[in-house]
């Protein structure tokens, strides 16, 4: 079968891939010059500025093999080790938050709090058989209650401020006021927090957007070509309208297509196919702007790389940090250092009108707060400004989610195949992504052997 996907991110490269090894001609559209969608690195001198926080962590097992199934665990592989950090009182300070031992130390939290985290392994073992970070629709049935509602309730307010609500903001970037409890249980579940074998955290050797790039090289991509609608053709499949970046219309047809897009993109492409119930979920979709800001640093920050968690209490306009030092492995320079700072959901919102110049000056008075050594060494800064950055999953997004799951089967059954993938179905991270665009390859290939 003809297969379009539109959208060359992680989530539609790792299907394009599956398609193509499962025997399907594929044909990958994307409207910029590039594959890797958010990812990217910007080379500034010696430096390799990722452009997100890249990390990730032993449960990551999609991306992790993905990377070997594509040549690259030499240059990738091992995971740099990467400690986890948190701001106390104004300094960093390691931290442990995947045993319940290093949860009930940490600062801040109360003895009375603490002595709730016996009643975890209980908890855990009775939400388990809901929680699949790659399927997180079938927790719907826990999706009534904030994170913070949720973490005050069993563990006390001194371990939602210095435990819960840093770690959800670091993942989600966003408020646990309004974030669901499903968001927090599907972290500690993905990463096996509080279990015997949990998951250490590191960074890739190479940015990720090498693997997309080596992806690429055996994927028919067409780029400069913008998706415009989908709709179906007159002698049966899908015909794509498109417009080309150097003017003009076309067309493309397939027997199938699937949107690895963002979910406003796949509403507006595939609105004359979609159900009543797809355009409301599509329609309901809550997502936030997102600004980030890459730093290569003169001079090397001490020890381990670091990813340093921002609990609101503390003040700070940075939700979290990713620092690193150079060296052999790294994405800077010996003797060097580069930082990668994700601002606030508030920062972000009182600086929507602001110029990219008082942006950076804004963020880097927070770093010169926390680190004035490093601030005073700033050889490069690459700002980012994403619109839509980042999809909330609140309270009530997981019951869409399921809804949306529903009404997908329900189409299928009836013989459309059309297929959607991306963040705004699984979860923030790379992992999520790619996870999103093989579900989707699944649903595909299952579709196909029924006929």
């Amino acid at each position: 079968m003809n297969v379009i996907v539109i959208g060359a991110g992680l989530a539609g490269l790792a299907a394009a891939e599956r398609l193509k090894s499962s025997g399907h001609d594929v044909c990958l559209l994307e409207r910029s010059g590039r594959v890797g969608g958010q990812i990217g690195v910007d080379v500034r001198d010696s430096f390799r500025l990722p452009r997100t926080l890249e990390s990730l962590h032993g449960g990551d097992r999609n991306v992790i093999d993905w990377i070997r199934a594509s040549g690259l665990a030499g240059e990738m592989l091992p995971l740099r080790p990467l400690q986890i950090a948190q701001l106390f009182s104004g300094q960093s300070t390691p931290i442990d938050s995947q045993s319940m031992g290093g949860v009930a130390t940490l600062p801040g939290v109360r003895f009375r709090d603490a002595a709730r985290l016996l009643r975890w392994p209980r908890l855990m073992a009775r939400y388990a058989p809901l929680l699949d970070p790659a399927a997180p629709e079938q927790a719907a049935a826990l999706d009534y209650r904030s994170v913070a509602d949720f973490a005050r309730l069993y563990f006390g307010a001194s371990l939602y401020e210095r435990w819960v609500e840093p770690e959800v903001r670091d993942v989600f970037g966003s408020q646990g006021s309004e974030l669901s409890r499903v968001a927090s249980l599907l972290i500690w579940r993905a990463r096996g927090t509080g279990q015997s074998e949990s998951f250490v955290h590191g960074i890739p050797r190479a940015p990720l957007a090498t693997l997309a790039e080596r992806v690429a090289e055996g994927i028919e991509i067409r780029f400069g070509l913008d998706a415009i609608r989908v709709e179906e053709a007159a002698a049966g499949g899908y015909r794509v309208v498109c417009q080309a970046s150097t003017g003009g219309q076309g067309d493309l047809e397939a027997d199938a297509v699937l949107l690895a897009t963002s979910g406003s993109e796949a509403h507006r492409l595939a609105s004359e196919l979609a159900t009543p119930a797809e355009r409301d979920f599509f329609s309901a979709l809550r997502t936030e702007p997102e600004i980030s800001l890459s730093l290569a640093l003169s001079a090397a920050p001490s020890g381990l790389p670091q990813r340093i968690r921002f609990p609101e209490a503390e003040g700070t306009p940075f939700d979290c940090m990713l620092v690193e030092p150079g060296g052999a492995g790294a994405r800077a320079p010996q003797g060097k250092g580069l930082a990668v700072i994700r601002a606030t959901e508030r920062f972000t919102r009182s600086h929507a009108a602001a110029t990219d110049d008082v942006v950076i000056k804004g963020l880097i008075s927070g770093l010169e707060r926390l680190m004035p050594s490093a601030a005073a060494g700033v050889e490069h800064v690459v700002l980012h400004r994403r619109g839509r950055g980042r999809v909330r999953f609140d309270v009530g997004a997981y019951r869409a989610l399921a809804q949306f799951r529903r009404v997908q089967e329900d189409r299928r059954s009836a013989g459309r195949r059309l297929y959607f993938a991306g963040d705004y179905l699984i979860g923030p991270g790379p992992e999520s992504s790619v996870t999103s665009g093989l579900r989707a390859v699944a649903d595909f290939l299952a579709d196909e052997q029924l006929g």
